[in-house]
């Protein structure tokens, strides 16, 4: 392989990843978009203030799983120590003990 078809190879590789890298970012303003619009939905039906806002979308929110991105993460208590672990896959965080 000559020096001019390795540096095409990378080019090519380069080329693909970032063709994945802006669908990725397409996706993801497109969800943000979404989300946005059920935040300003909320505020007005709710007729809340943007701080009384956030607080109350924080109670609801749901932990998703980081990995699979489709489970909840559930806090999962055992004596003095809990974890979150999430429903679909087996992923889990690190156990810590809970402060009183």
């Amino acid at each position: 392989m000559s020096k001019h078809e390795k540096e095409e190879k990378i080019v090519q590789r380069l080329e693909r990843e970032n063709r994945e890298l802006k669908n990725t970012v397409r996706s993801m303003q497109r969800k943000l978009k979404q989300l946005n619009k059920g935040y300003y939905k909320f505020l007005i039906e709710e007729q809340l203030t943007q701080e009384e806002a956030v607080v109350e979308a924080k109670k609801i929110a749901k932990k998703i799983c980081y990995q699979c991105h489709v489970g909840e993460m559930v806090k999962v208590t055992v004596g003095n120590r809990y974890w979150r672990q999430c429903t679909e896959c087996d992923n889990r965080t690190k156990s810590k003990t809970e402060e009183k």
